[in-house]
């Protein structure tokens, strides 16, 4: 009779979950890093990405704004 023989080694299961934990940190801050944005999606700051959003729309609306201005003036 042949018997199964199954082995566990609970010492390299626990290195390659810390080792994926790592690597998920180390590709978050390479990203914040190369994007240059400390928040990058509204998981890493819900509130400030918000606010950012609402401030980059009213930046738009004032750019709009300056845009409509100009192309009055120079109907003038």
């Amino acid at each position: 009779m042949s018997g199964l023989l199954i082995n566990y080694n609970a010492a390299a299961t626990n290195a390659i979950n810390n080792l994926d934990s790592t690597n998920t940190s180390l590709t978050q801050t390479v990203g914040e890093l190369s994007s240059g944005l400390q928040i990058q999606t509204a998981a890493d700051n819900p509130s400030g990405y918000v606010i950012g959003q609402f401030l980059q729309q009213e930046a738009n609306g004032y750019t709009q704004s300056i845009s409509n201005t100009q192309d009055a003036v120079s109907l003038l």
